[in-house]
């Protein structure tokens, strides 16, 4: 059985459902950190499928309060995901649940790339302005470290 903890808090962006092949997808963005991720969560050949919904407010987005899998008789898994409260619930029955992180779409890996990046600039900003300090440091200590020596005549070859 697959762990959901790590949707915990996450926003839901979108639930397709295939009665043809009789599959769910339900993709869900998690921020960590200041990183988003976007996992996809799959319900294989799908027995059932329930949205309730008591809460009449407008959402400005889903969050996704809880999420859980209960084993059932006979094979089947039930996918329980609270948006919100208990007032409001998607449930599915299934014969198996997946769940991978979507690189579709380069905004995400993009992000990612950029966040390395941007840390690396932070890190060399950091060694650079640690060198200028100690050298700085030699010269206040030792003056005539900074000074140009005299040439000695076995410099001169």
């Amino acid at each position: 059985m697959i762990s959901t903890d790590v949707l915990w808090g996450g926003q839901l962006q979108s639930v397709c459902f295939d009665p043809k092949a009789q599959n769910a997808s339900i993709r869900i963005l998690v921020s960590t950190d200041g990183l988003e991720v976007l996992y996809e969560l799959t319900c294989l050949k799908v027995s059932e499928f329930r949205f309730e919904n008591a809460i009449r407010e407008p959402w400005s987005y889903a969050e996704v309060t809880e999420v859980s899998t209960v084993p059932l008789a006979k094979g089947i898994l039930r996918l329980e995901m609270m948006l919100w409260s208990e007032d409001c619930l998607v449930q599915c029955s299934c014969r198996a649940i997946d769940l991978h992180v979507c690189l579709g779409g380069g905004d995400m890996i993009a992000e990612l790339v950029g966040q390395v990046v941007t840390d690396l600039l932070a890190i060399a900003a950091t060694v650079f302005a640690w060198i200028i300090v100690a050298r700085i440091t030699d010269a206040i200590v030792d003056p005539q470290s900074q000074r140009e020596h005299p040439k000695r005549a076995h410099d001169f070859g």
